[in-house]
C-alpha cells in the first residue's frame, strides 16, 4: 500500500484536503495516529473499515436512539467503541464549521441551543460487509439518509432514530469519510481519549450491550417522548418566570426542577425548529456550495451491492 492509497481513503476531495492540513484537530489527529499504529497498512485497515455516528441529544431526548443498533447490525454494522460527550458551544460550531457557508444564521443559532442542551452518544462502527470502492464511512452515510424530512425514507437510520418532526431535528450525524472521523474524533475528544476509542475499534470487539446501556442511563437523565408535542408553549430565558414561580406553575407531577426546565428547553427547540429555515438556498442542501464541498461527487463511490431501491440511490 502507498501512501497515495492512505491519502484518497481518508478523503479523495482536494478542497478538504488542502483546508484540512490547516486544521488542527485534523493535523494533529492524523500525526498521533501515525505514530500510534504500527505500519500505514494497519492505520489504513482501521480507517477503511470504521465509521463514527453521533446520536445527538435530540435523538436521546426523543427516546428512540437505540432503534439504530439492529437495523445496523443487519447491514453489516458492529458498535466497537462507544463514549458518551456534552458538547461546548465551540465544540458544536467547530463540528460544522466548513459547512456555515450555505447554513442560515437561524439555523446555526438553533444548532447551538440543540448540540449544547444535553449528551451525545459517540460511536464507532466496524463495517463487515464486503466493500471494494469506498470505506465504511461512506457507506454509513448513505444508510443515515436526508436531513429533509418529506425525503427521509422507512429504512433510513434518521427515521429510525426520531421522529419526522422538522429538517434540523437529524438526530444523528456521521462523518463522510476517514478525515472527517478523524478531524471529528480529535475535536470531541483529548487525545488520550480519542485514541483510546480508536485502539478500541481496532480490536473490533462488540460493544453493542455497552451502548444499550449508556443509552439508557442518558435517557434516565432526558425528557423522553418530547419530540412528539406539537403544541409547546413558546419560552425564551427572558421569559421565563423566577425559580420557585416555575415550580408552582409547571411542577405539576413532582418533578425536579431541573427536568421541568429542560422539558420547557425542548419544547421551545421543537416549535422554533418547524419554522427554521435551514439553509441559505431553503430547504434543499447543496454540499457543492460549501467552504468544504461535501456531496456524492466529492467522495469515493459506493459499492453497487449496497445501493438499496428502498433508501434511494446514492
Amino acid at each position: 500500500m502507498t501512501g497515495d492509497t492512505l491519502a484518497t481513503c481518508l478523503t479523495p476531495n482536494g478542497i478538504k484536503t488542502r483546508v484540512f492540513a490547516r486544521d488542527m484537530h485534523y493535523s494533529s489527529a492524523l500525526e498521533d495516529a501515525r505514530h500510534c499504529w504500527a505500519s500505514a497498512q494497519t492505520l489504513y485497515y482501521m480507517l477503511w473499515n470504521t465509521a463514527s455516528l453521533l446520536l445527538r441529544p435530540d435523538a436521546i431526548a426523543g427516546g428512540q436512539a437505540a432503534n439504530i443498533l439492529p437495523a445496523l447490525r443487519d447491514l453489516g454494522f458492529v458498535p466497537v467503541a462507544v463514549a458518551a460527550v456534552r458538547l461546548s458551544l465551540a465544540q458544536t460550531r467547530q463540528l460544522w464549521r466548513y459547512q456555515a457557508s450555505v447554513s442560515t444564521q437561524e439555523r446555526l443559532q438553533l444548532l447551538d441551543l440543540l448540540m449544547t442542551s444535553g449528551h451525545s452518544l459517540y460511536i464507532l462502527f466496524h463495517d463487515i460487509t464486503r466493500r471494494v470502492s469506498a470505506p465504511a464511512t461512506v457507506h454509513l452515510t448513505y444508510l443515515k439518509g436526508t436531513a429533509i424530512v418529506m425525503n427521509r425514507r422507512k429504512g433510513h437510520l434518521r427515521t429510525l432514530a426520531g421522529p419526522k418532526v422538522a429538517n434540523i431535528l437529524s438526530y444523528v450525524h456521521v462523518a463522510d469519510d476517514p478525515a472527517d472521523l478523524m478531524r471529528e474524533i480529535a475535536l470531541l475528544f483529548p487525545s488520550r481519549r480519542w485514541l483510546k476509542l480508536l485502539k478500541e475499534a481496532g480490536q473490533a470487539l462488540d460493544r453493542t450491550e455497552d451502548v444499550r446501556s449508556l443509552v439508557r442511563r442518558l435517557q434516565v437523565c432526558s425528557p423522553r417522548q418530547l419530540l412528539e408535542h406539537s403544541n409547546a408553549v413558546l419560552l425564551t430565558d427572558s421569559t421565563l418566570p423566577d425559580a420557585r414561580a416555575w415550580e408552582r406553575i409547571l411542577n405539576t407531577q413532582g418533578l425536579p426542577l431541573s427536568e421541568v426546565e429542560a422539558r420547557w428547553r425542548w419544547q421551545h427547540i421543537v416549535e422554533v425548529s418547524k419554522a427554521c429555515k435551514v439553509f441559505v438556498t431553503g430547504n434543499a442542501y447543496d454540499g457543492r456550495t460549501a467552504t468544504v464541498p461535501d456531496d456524492k461527487e466529492s467522495s469515493l463511490p459506493l459499492d453497487g451491492h449496497l445501493v438499496f431501491t428502498e433508501l434511494g440511490p446514492r
